[in-house]
């Protein structure tokens, strides 16, 4: 699949399953497009263009005959959110949510709370993301995810023990210098991509071993937000100018976190 197909994987794991492991990823949408079910998906993954997603899946038959073969939700404990999908040619997409918070319809802030302590101790969530890609050592595998769910991706890619496993991740930001150890920043630099769009904060957060490339925003969209990212035809991200100001919050977040971690 292309970086466009992962960015639309992305923006499905905004919505809650319901009993429904075994669905055709095609089918799925096309349930909740017939039921209305909209309130399953959560204002801050999907915003206004919720059923311009489930249409797009529904019409995709790369993505219309992925099968859900796992998911998690704990939303009231870590806030860990993961699906599993596999193609026809069992190859496994794990596709991780990203930050919610109350009055998005979630229970709790953790999320957020762990945004911001996961640059110091490390993510609540890690321990979740090695549960859930523990049932896949080998074979091929890709974990991707927006935002904080891009980080856990990235993090998945570094903790496996698959040497096929790779990430394919949007706006996530970055690891504490000195957090992961040689054979995990290896994985990321061989097995991993971040794209982000060029003016996004978060994707200039911190160290990034992982190879970074950099995204022509769309005009007017948020910068932070899936639907910024400009793909060409065949379904790949349009480069874009990173500026000065990305630099240098990389490098003050960077200088910051080894003072402190001391």
């Amino acid at each position: 699949m292309t970086p466009w197909h992962y960015r639309y994987l992305c923006a499905f794991v905004g919505n809650d399953l319901i009993g429904e492991l075994g669905q055709t990823l095609g089918a799925l949408c096309i349930r909740i497009l017939r039921e209305d079910d909209l309130k399953r998906l959560k204002c801050g993954a999907l915003g206004g263009e919720a059923r311009d997603v489930l249409k797009v899946i529904s019409g995709t038959s790369e993505l219309s005959r992925l099968k859900v073969i796992d998911y998690i939700n704990l939303d009231e404990t870590t806030g860990f959110v993961g699906y599993a999908f596999e193609a026809r040619d069992q190859s496994v997409t794990c596709a991780f949510r990203g930050s919610e918070w109350v009055g998005c319809e979630a229970k709790t802030n953790i999320d957020w709370w762990d945004d911001f302590g996961a640059p110091f101790h490390g993510s609540v969530q890690y321990s979740d993301v090695e549960r859930f890609i523990a049932p896949y050592p080998a074979g091929a595998v890709t974990f991707s995810g927006h935002s904080k769910g891009g980080h856990n991706a990235l993090y998945a890619c570094a903790a496996s023990a698959n040497p096929a496993a790779n990430a394919v991740a949007f706006n996530a930001q970055g690891f504490a210098p000195g957090y992961l150890n040689f054979r995990q920043n290896q994985a990321l630099r061989k097995r991993a991509v971040n794209y982000v769009v060029q003016d996004d904060i978060v994707g200039a957060l911190m160290a990034h071993p992982e190879n970074r490339t950099f995204v022509k925003r769309k005009h007017g969209e948020f910068p932070h937000s899936l639907t910024a990212f400009t793909f060409d035809e065949a379904g790949n991200p349009v480069p874009g100018k990173r500026p000065l100001w990305s630099h240098l919050i990389e490098m003050a977040t960077i200088l910051y976190l080894r003072h402190v971690r001391r």
